[in-house]
């Protein structure tokens, strides 16, 4: 069966009959009379639903082509393209004997030389790209300091799915145009350096709104064994009135129907408000519970009230009674023990990390709330 050779001028196929428009190597190419019809062939393609793959070379391409001699149509059909002979490099078929996979410390087995390592499309180094830019890459480059073996899918546009090798940045990541936003997962190995997700970690970055939402379904967040769950907001005001307030600095919790609901089993549940008055004459920012309907507060071991300012209580009526059948008694400014000795501030576990290792640490400052502290790590779960 012979094989002949020629140039590819155009993949345009109009009719859609898979030919391409070649013109055989030494006939004139800019005679279109020369040029002859050469069918495309794919290594895979069948089934009802079409599947297959076809990799169509471009125009200037140099081909092989051939006919198949029990082919009544006598057509020619596309065998494969003519690489440059600079494009590969043949491979030393020697294990370096100090080449160590980087993620487990072990050596490698597998085939490489020095050429492995250069970012010039050697040999190591197995893709497929289109004419728009879309591509997928696959590199097993390495040498015996460095490995930089990757499976890269990428868009024309610059969206992509990266699975990554190389040492200290392994791991998978799936990212927009430019990265603006990704999702980032470390393997078990991974460094646990400080800034960093450490291993098995995930990170999910955006530069603009994120959005999680379950249609029929829920949400669950939860941490086994490990660290904090947070929930904040960096917002510096700094985009001045680009946003309203109602918009920027927010933390917003709510339910349509359904019950929000703060529960501790640990140390307790603390609502903190930070700030003094503003230079600008505003007042500091405060805690504020606010109901259309009533406001319930329940207690099974006593409920205390303190404020270095004035507290205001104003109702249509006003009702206060001690349990007489206990005892219980009902005490205007008591001379023989102080309200303070029977308030007891607790601490957060953070505080009560701080105050273990740099001494007493208390949320108040103001020496009119030292006798509410009972001292160094307040852990008493009657106060």
């Amino acid at each position: 069966m012979p094989v002949y050779k020629g140039c590819v001028m155009s993949k345009a196929d109009v009719l859609g009959k898979g030919l391409l428009t070649v013109c055989p190597t030494g006939a004139i190419c800019d005679d279109p009379k020369n040029w002859i019809s050469v069918k495309y062939v794919s290594f895979y393609g069948g089934g009802d639903g079409h599947s297959g793959a076809a990799f169509i070379p471009e125009p200037n391409t140099e081909i092989l082509y051939d006919y198949v001699e029990n082919d009544t149509t006598n057509s020619y059909y596309y065998l494969g393209v003519v690489l440059d002979p600079q494009i590969d490099i043949v491979q030393t078929q020697e294990i370096w004997p100090d080449d160590h996979n980087p993620a487990t410390g072990d050596e490698q087995t597998l085939w490489h030389d020095e050429d492995d390592g250069k970012d010039n499309s050697q040999s190591m180094s197995y893709g497929w790209s289109t004419p728009l830019g879309h591509h997928l890459l696959m590199r097993e480059n390495r040498t015996s300091t460095k490995s930089s073996t990757q499976v890269s899918l990428k868009s024309a546009a610059g969206h992509g799915l990266l699975l990554n090798d190389v040492a200290h940045a392994d791991g998978v990541l799936l990212y927009s145009a430019f990265q603006k936003a990704y999702i980032r997962l470390t393997p078990d190995y991974a460094d646990d350096t400080p800034g960093g997700i450490g291993p098995e970690g995930v990170d999910i970055y955006c530069g603009g709104n994120m959005s999680l939402h379950s249609s029929e379904g829920g949400i669950s967040m939860s941490v086994q064994d490990g660290k904090n769950i947070e929930i904040l907001n960096h917002s510096t005001q700094s985009h001045g009135a680009t946003f309203r307030r109602s918009r920027s600095g927010n933390v917003i919790i709510g339910t349509d129907n359904g019950d929000v609901r703060i529960s501790s089993k640990g140390n307790g549940v603390f609502i903190d408000c930070y700030g003094a008055s503003r230079q600008d004459g505003t007042t500091a920012p405060s805690v504020q519970i606010r109901s259309q309907n009533k406001i319930h507060l329940y207690s099974d071991n006593g409920i205390d009230l303190k404020s270095l300012g004035d507290i205001n209580i104003r109702g249509k009526n006003v009702n206060i009674e001690s349990d007489v059948a206990q005892n219980g008694k009902i005490n205007l400014n008591p001379l023989t023990t102080s309200v303070d000795n029977s308030i007891k501030l607790r601490k957060t576990n953070l505080e009560i990390d701080y105050e273990t290792l740099f001494g007493w640490f208390p949320f108040f400052l103001n020496p009119l709330w030292s006798l509410n502290y009972t001292g160094f790590n307040n852990t008493d779960p009657n106060l």
